[in-house]
Order: C-alpha cells, then structure tokens, then sequence
C-alpha cells in the first residue's frame, strides 16, 4: 500500500520534474535531473506530511525527533534546489560541483544530528500555573459539552467513568 502510494506521488510529479528549456542535450542526462528532481521532490512532499501529520494528529514531537526531522528538511531543500539547478547546468563540471553542494549538506545534517544527540536531552518543562488553569477549563468544557450529548448529568460520577 505504501509503494504503491509512493509510486502514484512520483508518477504525479514526474511531469512537472522536467522543466521546460533544459539545457541538457542527452536524453539520458536529462532523465537522470528529472528522476532525481522527482526524488527530491518526493522527500520534501515526506517531509511535509510528517509535519502535517504531527500538527493534525497533536503528536507533540519531542526535541529529538524534531531535530531530526530539520535535518532532514535541509538536506532536502537543498536537493530540491540543485536538482532544479541542474537543468540548465552546460557542462558534467558543473553538474559535479552542484552535487558535492548536496553532499556537503547531507553531511552538515550529519554533523547537525550527532552534535545535537551528543548533548544531553533537555528535560520537559512543566506547565506554569496559568496555563494550567486554561487546559483544566477546557478539560471541564469538553466534559460538560459531552456529557450532554451522551445525556448524562454534568456532575455525575457515571459521567467520570464514561470520560
């Protein structure tokens, strides 16, 4: 399910990884800039669903995770750009040093990653007492407003066991 949703993203980006007036006159070299601009194309679309994903979903990424998933933005969005680059690159000179520029950013992300894993996690910091009187106010509205859908009396100690 998965490949298959992974190959019908790719297939719908494919047309628009070509972009118009290359200046690549091999047809081999300019499949390869349109593979790898649908590649990263496709890790930017990953990257974004994984950040839409934890907003819908309230997942709360930890420093962790999001440091990671910076990194990996990164290296993507410089991918992005040097593939879109390299459609009007004239010589495999050119198309070389645009390449060490994506390899150089992978291996930042690198250093990024293991300089931020070497140091010692942050602890969580509890919430101040403000907010802490708004998120129980909600607590208490949500309950409310749901005790009255399932019928139940607000203050019932039925409606505590049924949240």
């Amino acid at each position: 399910m998965v490949a298959a949703l992974v190959l019908a993203a790719g297939g719908g980006i494919w047309p628009f990884a070509g972009i118009p007036g290359t200046d690549i006159s091999s047809r081999i070299w300019h499949l390869t800039v349109q593979m790898q601009q649908t590649a990263s194309f496709l890790r930017i679309l990953f990257f974004l669903g994984l950040v839409a994903c934890s907003q819908l979903l309230s997942l709360g990424w930890r420093d962790r995770e999001m440091q990671i998933a910076t990194g990996f933005g990164f290296y993507s969005l410089v991918s992005v750009g040097v593939a879109a680059i390299n459609s009007h690159l004239a010589t495999g000179q050119q198309f070389r040093q645009m390449y060490a520029v994506v390899a150089t950013s992978f291996l930042c992300s690198l250093i990024y990653w293991a300089f931020n894993f070497a140091r010692p996690e942050a602890s969580r910091r509890e919430f101040t007492p403000e907010i802490r009187r708004i998120l129980m106010a909600i607590a208490a509205t949500a309950r409310i407003t749901r005790a009255g859908w399932v019928g139940l009396p607000a203050d019932s100690s039925e409606n505590r066991e049924v949240c």
